[in-house]
């Protein structure tokens, strides 16, 4: 488990921008977010974990499909994953994903540990460590690193 920290992360698919975006995020290691972020904007919010910090891949409609470690670089402007006017992404290293047979659910980590995802939010940080456990023990035993 990292020892800095866990992040949650909402890749955006319930937008329509964000059909797909998961797969681009994967293809590219990092994570992005475009526009205002609820008034803070996407390139402010990226900024906040540190370097080594563990952040949760979450999709709308299916649960956490990767997990990785934030590198040492801050977010730079692009807009290869959602086409959107102030798009900005984070690299990750050490991308690990779940095939999408094995995906695993907002239900199956709340049965474990009784922790709910904060689904609505954007990037937020995971405070229960058991849950945060629990999902990087799963990957660890279901998922296979991005090429």
């Amino acid at each position: 488990m990292s020892q800095l920290g866990n992040w949650f992360f909402n890749t955006d698919e319930s937008e329509q921008p964000g059909k797909g975006a998961y797969k681009r995020m994967i293809n590219q290691s990092c994570i992005a977010a475009w526009g205002d972020c609820r008034g803070k904007g996407a390139d402010e919010i990226l900024k906040v974990p540190a370097a080594g910090e563990r952040v949760f891949l979450f999709r709308a409609g299916f649960g956490m499909v990767a997990t990785a470690l934030f590198d040492n670089q801050e977010p730079h402007s692009r807009n290869t994953v959602f086409n959107e006017k102030g798009e900005y992404h984070r690299p990750v290293t050490d991308l690990l994903v779940l095939p999408e047979t094995n995906i695993l659910s907002f239900d199956n980590i709340q049965q474990n540990t009784g922790y709910n995802l904060p689904v609505r939010q954007i990037l937020c940080r995971i405070h229960d460590d058991m849950a945060a456990k629990f999902m990087e023990d799963y990957f660890r035993e279901h998922a296979t690193e991005a090429k």
